[in-house]
Order: C-alpha cells, then sequence, then structure tokens
C-alpha cells in the first residue's frame, strides 16, 4: 500500500551533529593521509566523481562522468588505480554511442555496475567486469518519456535497482525505478511513482536498508529546491512518500543506512545567502522528534555524498569556503550513530576550486575519499588511515 504525508513546515524533524570544529582548512588537511592522487581523465574535459569503491582485485575504483570544456559532449568514467593511488586503467567506451551523464557505481561480486543517463532521455546501465571491460549494457526507454538514471544499488538477492525520473514534458517528473537482473542485465520490472504533491522530483541516492530502499532526492517544482524521502520494497511498491518545504535541504547529498531501519541523511542546507551542510537521523518512517541545529562554523559549507562503516558509523564529504563562493576545499566527517562528531579532514589543494563528492570505507578500516580539484579537471583520490583524527 502506498501512503503519503502532508507538506510539512519543517524539514523531516531533522537531528544534526556538531561540527563546529570546521572553520577552515588547516594546509594539506588535519590528518596525514595514506596517499593523495590527483590525475587527469582526459584533456579538455571537466569531471564530476560519483562513486569511490575498493576494487574487486586489488586497488580502489572511481566513477562519475566528464564533460567536454565546450560543453558540447559528455561521457561516463571509470577509473582503476593501485592501492597507493597510481591510476593502471581507465574505461570511457561502454558500447554505446551517444551521450553519457550520472556515473553512480556498486560493487557486485563478479564486477561493478554503472548507472547513468543516455541523451538526456534513457536509463543506461552498464555491467563492468573487474578489468573494466564490459560484460553486458541496457538502455531503458519509452517513446514520449523523458527517463533518467540518477542513483543504484542492489537489492538482497542480488538484483539491481536504478533510481531515476519518468519525464512526459518539461514540467512534470516522477520517481522511476527499474529492477534489473545482474547476471545478464535482463529488465525484470519498473515502475513510475506519482508524488501526490506537486512538482519535479528527482532522485538522487538510493540504499538498502533490509528488504527495503531509501530514496532521497530533491523537488524541482519549488522556487527553492526541496528534499523528499521515499521508501520503496525491493518489488518497487511505494511504502513512503514525504516531501518537504523548501526552508531546509536541497535533496542533492546521499542517504546512507542508520540506526535499524533508520537511514542517515548527508546533504547541504539551502539558505537565503548561503549554504549549510548536516547530517541528520530519520526513522524508518521518515520522521524522527529532534530539531534542525545549524553547526558549521563557515561562510558556506555542503555534504554531497557518504558511506557507512561496518561498525555503523558515516562518512560525510562535501565543500566548504571561507567566503560565498570563492577558494572552495573539501570537508569531510565521520560520525557516530549518536551522531557525535568522532573527528573531520579538510582537503585544500592549490586550486581555486575543490571538492570531495564521495566516500567509501576500506576493508583495513581506513577511509576513501574521492572528489576533483584543479578547475575541475582533476580526480582526486584520497585514502585516510584508520580514524579521522579529533580537532
Amino acid at each position: 500500500m502506498k501512503y503519503s504525508y502532508n507538506l510539512l513546515i519543517m524539514m523531516l524533524v531533522w537531528q544534526a551533529c556538531d561540527l563546529d570544529k570546521i572553520d577552515g582548512p588547516p594546509p594539506g588537511g588535519n590528518d596525514l593521509p595514506e596517499f593523495q592522487a590527483e590525475f587527469l581523465l582526459e584533456s579538455n574535459k571537466t569531471v564530476n566523481v560519483e562513486a569511490v569503491v575498493e576494487a574487486i582485485d586489488s586497488g580502489y575504483v572511481v566513477s562519475g562522468y566528464a564533460t567536454s570544456t565546450n560543453f558540447s559532449s559528455n561521457n561516463l568514467f571509470v577509473v582503476k588505480t593501485s592501492k597507493s593511488g597510481a591510476v593502471e586503467k581507465k574505461a570511457t567506451n561502454f558500447g554505446v554511442n551517444g551521450d553519457l551523464t550520472g556515473g553512480k557505481l556498486i560493487k557486485v561480486s563478479d564486477g561493478y555496475v554503472l548507472a547513468g543517463t543516455k541523451d538526456g532521455e534513457s536509463v543506461f546501465v552498464c555491467k563492468i567486469k573487474p578489468d573494466l571491460t564490459v560484460s553486458w549494457n541496457k538502455t531503458i526507454s519509452k517513446a514520449g518519456h523523458k527517463h533518467t538514471g540518477r542513483a543504484i544499488a542492489a537489492t538482497s538477492s542480488g538484483d539491481i535497482i536504478v533510481a531515476g525520473t519518468n519525464g512526459i514534458d518539461s514540467g512534470a517528473d516522477d520517481p522511476f525505478f527499474a529492477k534489473l537482473s545482474a547476471s545478464n542485465g535482463m529488465l525484470v520490472d519498473s515502475q513510475t511513482i506519482n508524488i501526490t504533491n506537486s512538482g519535479r522530483f528527482f532522485p538522487e541516492s538510493i540504499c538498502r536498508n533490509g528488504n527495503a530502499f531509501g530514496v532521497l532526492g530533491y523537488n524541482f517544482g519549488l522556487s527553492i529546491p526541496a528534499t523528499f524521502f521515499m521508501k520503496i520494497d525491493e518489488n518497487l511498491n511505494a511504502l513512503i512518500q514525504f516531501v518537504n518545504q523548501p526552508s531546509f535541504g536541497n535533496g542533492s547529498g546521499a542517504i546512507v543506512q542508520g540506526n535499524g531501519e533508520g537511514y542517515m541523511i548527508i546533504d547541504g542546507l539551502s539558505a537565503q545567502l548561503s549554504r549549510q551542510a548536516y547530517v541528520s537521523a530519520i526513522d524508518g518512517n521518515g520522521q524522527n522528534a529532534s530539531t534542525f541545529d545549524q553547526f558549521i562554523e563557515l561562510p558556506e559549507s555542503g555534504f554531497r555524498g557518504g558511506g557507512r562503516t561496518a561498525d555503523g558509523k558515516t562518512i560525510a564529504v562535501g565543500w566548504g569556503a571561507q567566503e560565498l563562493g570563492v577558494d572552495l576545499f573539501g570537508i569531510a566527517a565521520l560520525i557516530d550513530v549518536g551522531l557525535n562528531t568522532i573527528g573531520t579532514y579538510t582537503y585544500a589543494p592549490n586550486s581555486i576550486m575543490a571538492e570531495l563528492t564521495a566516500a567509501a570505507p576500506a576493508s583495513d578500516d581506513g577511509f576513501l575519499l574521492a572528489g576533483r580539484s584543479k578547475d575541475n579537471t582533476q580526480i582526486v583520490l584520497i585514502k585516510l588511515n584508520e580514524m579521522f583524527k579529533i580537532n
């Protein structure tokens, strides 16, 4: 059964963690990384990093999409590095022609699955072998509709779920979900879910918790983007729709598993003159009983991505600025299940633009952070050992 909730004045009734010790970028960060690698994907391209994972064999994998500097074309990319961060292989050809954006990626037992959007109107999904060659690819489209692939997760049985949008015209976009077989890419099921509130709804992140999936996204149909939260089951049935006022978050961050049936929201706060990063906890119904609290002592900041460690901690990564829109640097925080800050990290290269957009735990209890720097042209990959250093 599908349940809907009325538009609320407060946003998911946030409980925020205290990160007020992030107040600027000390040179080189406040913890020494095991390695910090920056590398160019292609000349005359800017990059958008969407995911980082440990490689199936050894090393690390970073994915996303690249845009030509004249904005004439986009293509997905996957980069494999060694355990020291040296580039071993790059893949930018995934067996189809066309403009490809997105690049969220998950690791499965025998490779990786990449999701994106082809030509702005079709969902694109690709299974990649450990050597980054294509196992299969799938394009999902329907005449008269514009579909996008924006987030990806795996079911308990190993099938793949891609979250995106189904747009009939420029003023109507509803969440769209497709389930595919991981073995051959066969489309098992698809579902467009009509949100009860008006607007244009864009899922940005999806996370499995048990046999259900939490979905974070934004409603672009209002003057200021507003967050929405959904919960679906493994058969793509909507369990919860929860749409929020634009007063606070913008829904462009990430959702990860939280306590019990709950979730952790990693996002950025929209405000009249600035934006602020925050992390908050919601229960399995998309609610909790605490109020929002601003916490980062920076003119501007925002979290863009994150992950969850095996012992339940949350890694959040994003960007900060000492002045509004000027000299961005990367920020990261490690947060426990009680929303207490364990430690923070800042990445401040000699660049006018830098941000961290993806994170994941490493099997040796370390942390992987990924993003972009050098005027958006270089991919950055950072490996931190064990624990973030407490300020």
